[in-house]
This record gives C-alpha cells, structure tokens and sequence, in this order.
C-alpha cells in the first residue's frame, strides 16, 4: 500500500470512515456563519458577525450531548467561506492562513479558547487548508504513525519515553496539518476520518501507545471489509 504523512489511511478509506460521521448539521451552520464574517458589504457589523461565529464554534466544541440545537442557518449548498491568506479580527489584528504566530494571537485574542476551539475557528475561516485538532485526532494520527514505525508528535514520543505528557500546541498541530497534507483528500474528510477511528478504539486504561497503535490500525484496515 503506498505510503503517506499517515500509511494505510487511504482516500479511499477517508472518506469512507468519515462518511459515518454526523453533527446534525452544527458544521454547515459555522461554515455559513464564517462565509458572512469574510463579505464586506455584510449589513451587519464585524463585530457582531464574529460574535455569532465564536459561539457557534463553541457549541460545536461542547460534548455532543451538551450541545445546543437552535434552528438551521444553512443549507448544504451554500456554506463555502471565502480563501484570502488573510482575515482581519474586529480588534484589527490580521490572522494568516499559514502563520502560526498569528494563529496563537487568535488563541490569545479568545480567552477561554484552547487549541481544539483555535483550530475549529480556522477550519471555519478556511475549511480547504485547516481542520478541527483535538485530542481524538492527534491520538488516531499518532497511532498511524506508531504503527508504521514513523515519529510521532510530542505527546507520545513523551509518554513512550516515559516522561510527563506534553500538553499540545500549534507547533503539534503543524506537524499533523503536513502529514494530512501528503494524502491526496480534502483536510475535513481526513479529520473526520481519525475522529471516527478514535472513537471506534475504546479507551483502556494504561494501555500502552504501540497496542493502542495496534488497534487503530486492525480498526482501519477493516474498513475494506
């Protein structure tokens, strides 16, 4: 099987894997939401458009059982955000599609927003160049990588090493956007993808990361059966 940024997950198996994942139609609301932020000649001011999208974002953050549920903004045919490099914030500081010091004034400008909400906010803004990185997706990508004999990222070449966990940052999640990166599949598929995968692996306490990599792997290469 050809080898990528994570061996054995194929397009193929992407988007099969990220076919059996539903919000109820949360993403399409965000994504509509960011394209409003993006047009200039919106009515309604800045401010109050990046208001709305922060706090969609963040109810599509909450466990899925807290979630809110108002009405539907969206429909599946028109939620496309625009692609400038970049997006100016209310405040006036300008975040940039590929930076990661203006990623982390992002983080920084939303207090309460860790990196898995950071990061859902630029998926919104730019949904063909980021994805949402959490923790259920850096672990299925670490246990592709684990199996393969490949590095991984610093939370758990740290817990193989035997030291304290590393907690994650942007420098993590750039490692990860280049090894999606190399496989030929729209990011969001590939995120959904190892979500999907992580959620098929039930947690198993002081597993260790090569049999959790074991698992993830059987898990994905069933999905050609």
């Amino acid at each position: 099987m050809t080898q990528n940024g994570l061996p054995g997950l194929t397009p193929a198996r992407a988007v099969a894997l990220a076919g059996t994942w539903d919000d109820g139609g949360l993403w399409e609301d965000v994504l509509w939401l960011a394209q409003r932020c993006w047009q200039a000649e919106e009515a309604t001011p800045l401010p109050v458009r990046w208001h709305h999208l922060v706090l969609a974002v963040g109810n599509f953050k909450r466990q899925t059982g807290r979630r809110l549920r108002p009405g539907r903004l969206s429909d599946s045919t028109n939620s496309r955000t625009a692609s400038a490099e970049q997006f100016v914030l209310p405040c006036g500081s300008a975040i940039h599609r590929d930076s990661q010091e203006s990623w982390r004034q992002l983080e920084a400008a939303l207090p309460g927003a860790a990196l898995a909400t950071t990061t859902t906010l630029l998926a919104a803004l730019w949904p063909d160049d980021h994805f949402v990185f959490d923790w259920r997706v850096e672990a299925a990508a670490n246990a592709l990588r684990i199996d393969a004999g490949l590095p991984a990222t610093r939370w758990a070449e740290s817990e193989m090493e035997g030291r304290k966990r590393t907690t994650s940052d942007f420098s993590d999640y750039a490692t990860v956007r280049s090894w999606l990166r190399e496989i030929d599949c729209p990011l969001n598929s590939l995120e959904r993808a190892l979500y999907r995968l992580s959620q098929k692996v039930p947690s198993v306490k002081g597993r260790s990361w090569p049999d959790y990599a074991s698992a993830v792997a059987n898990v994905l290469q069933r999905c050609d059966e």
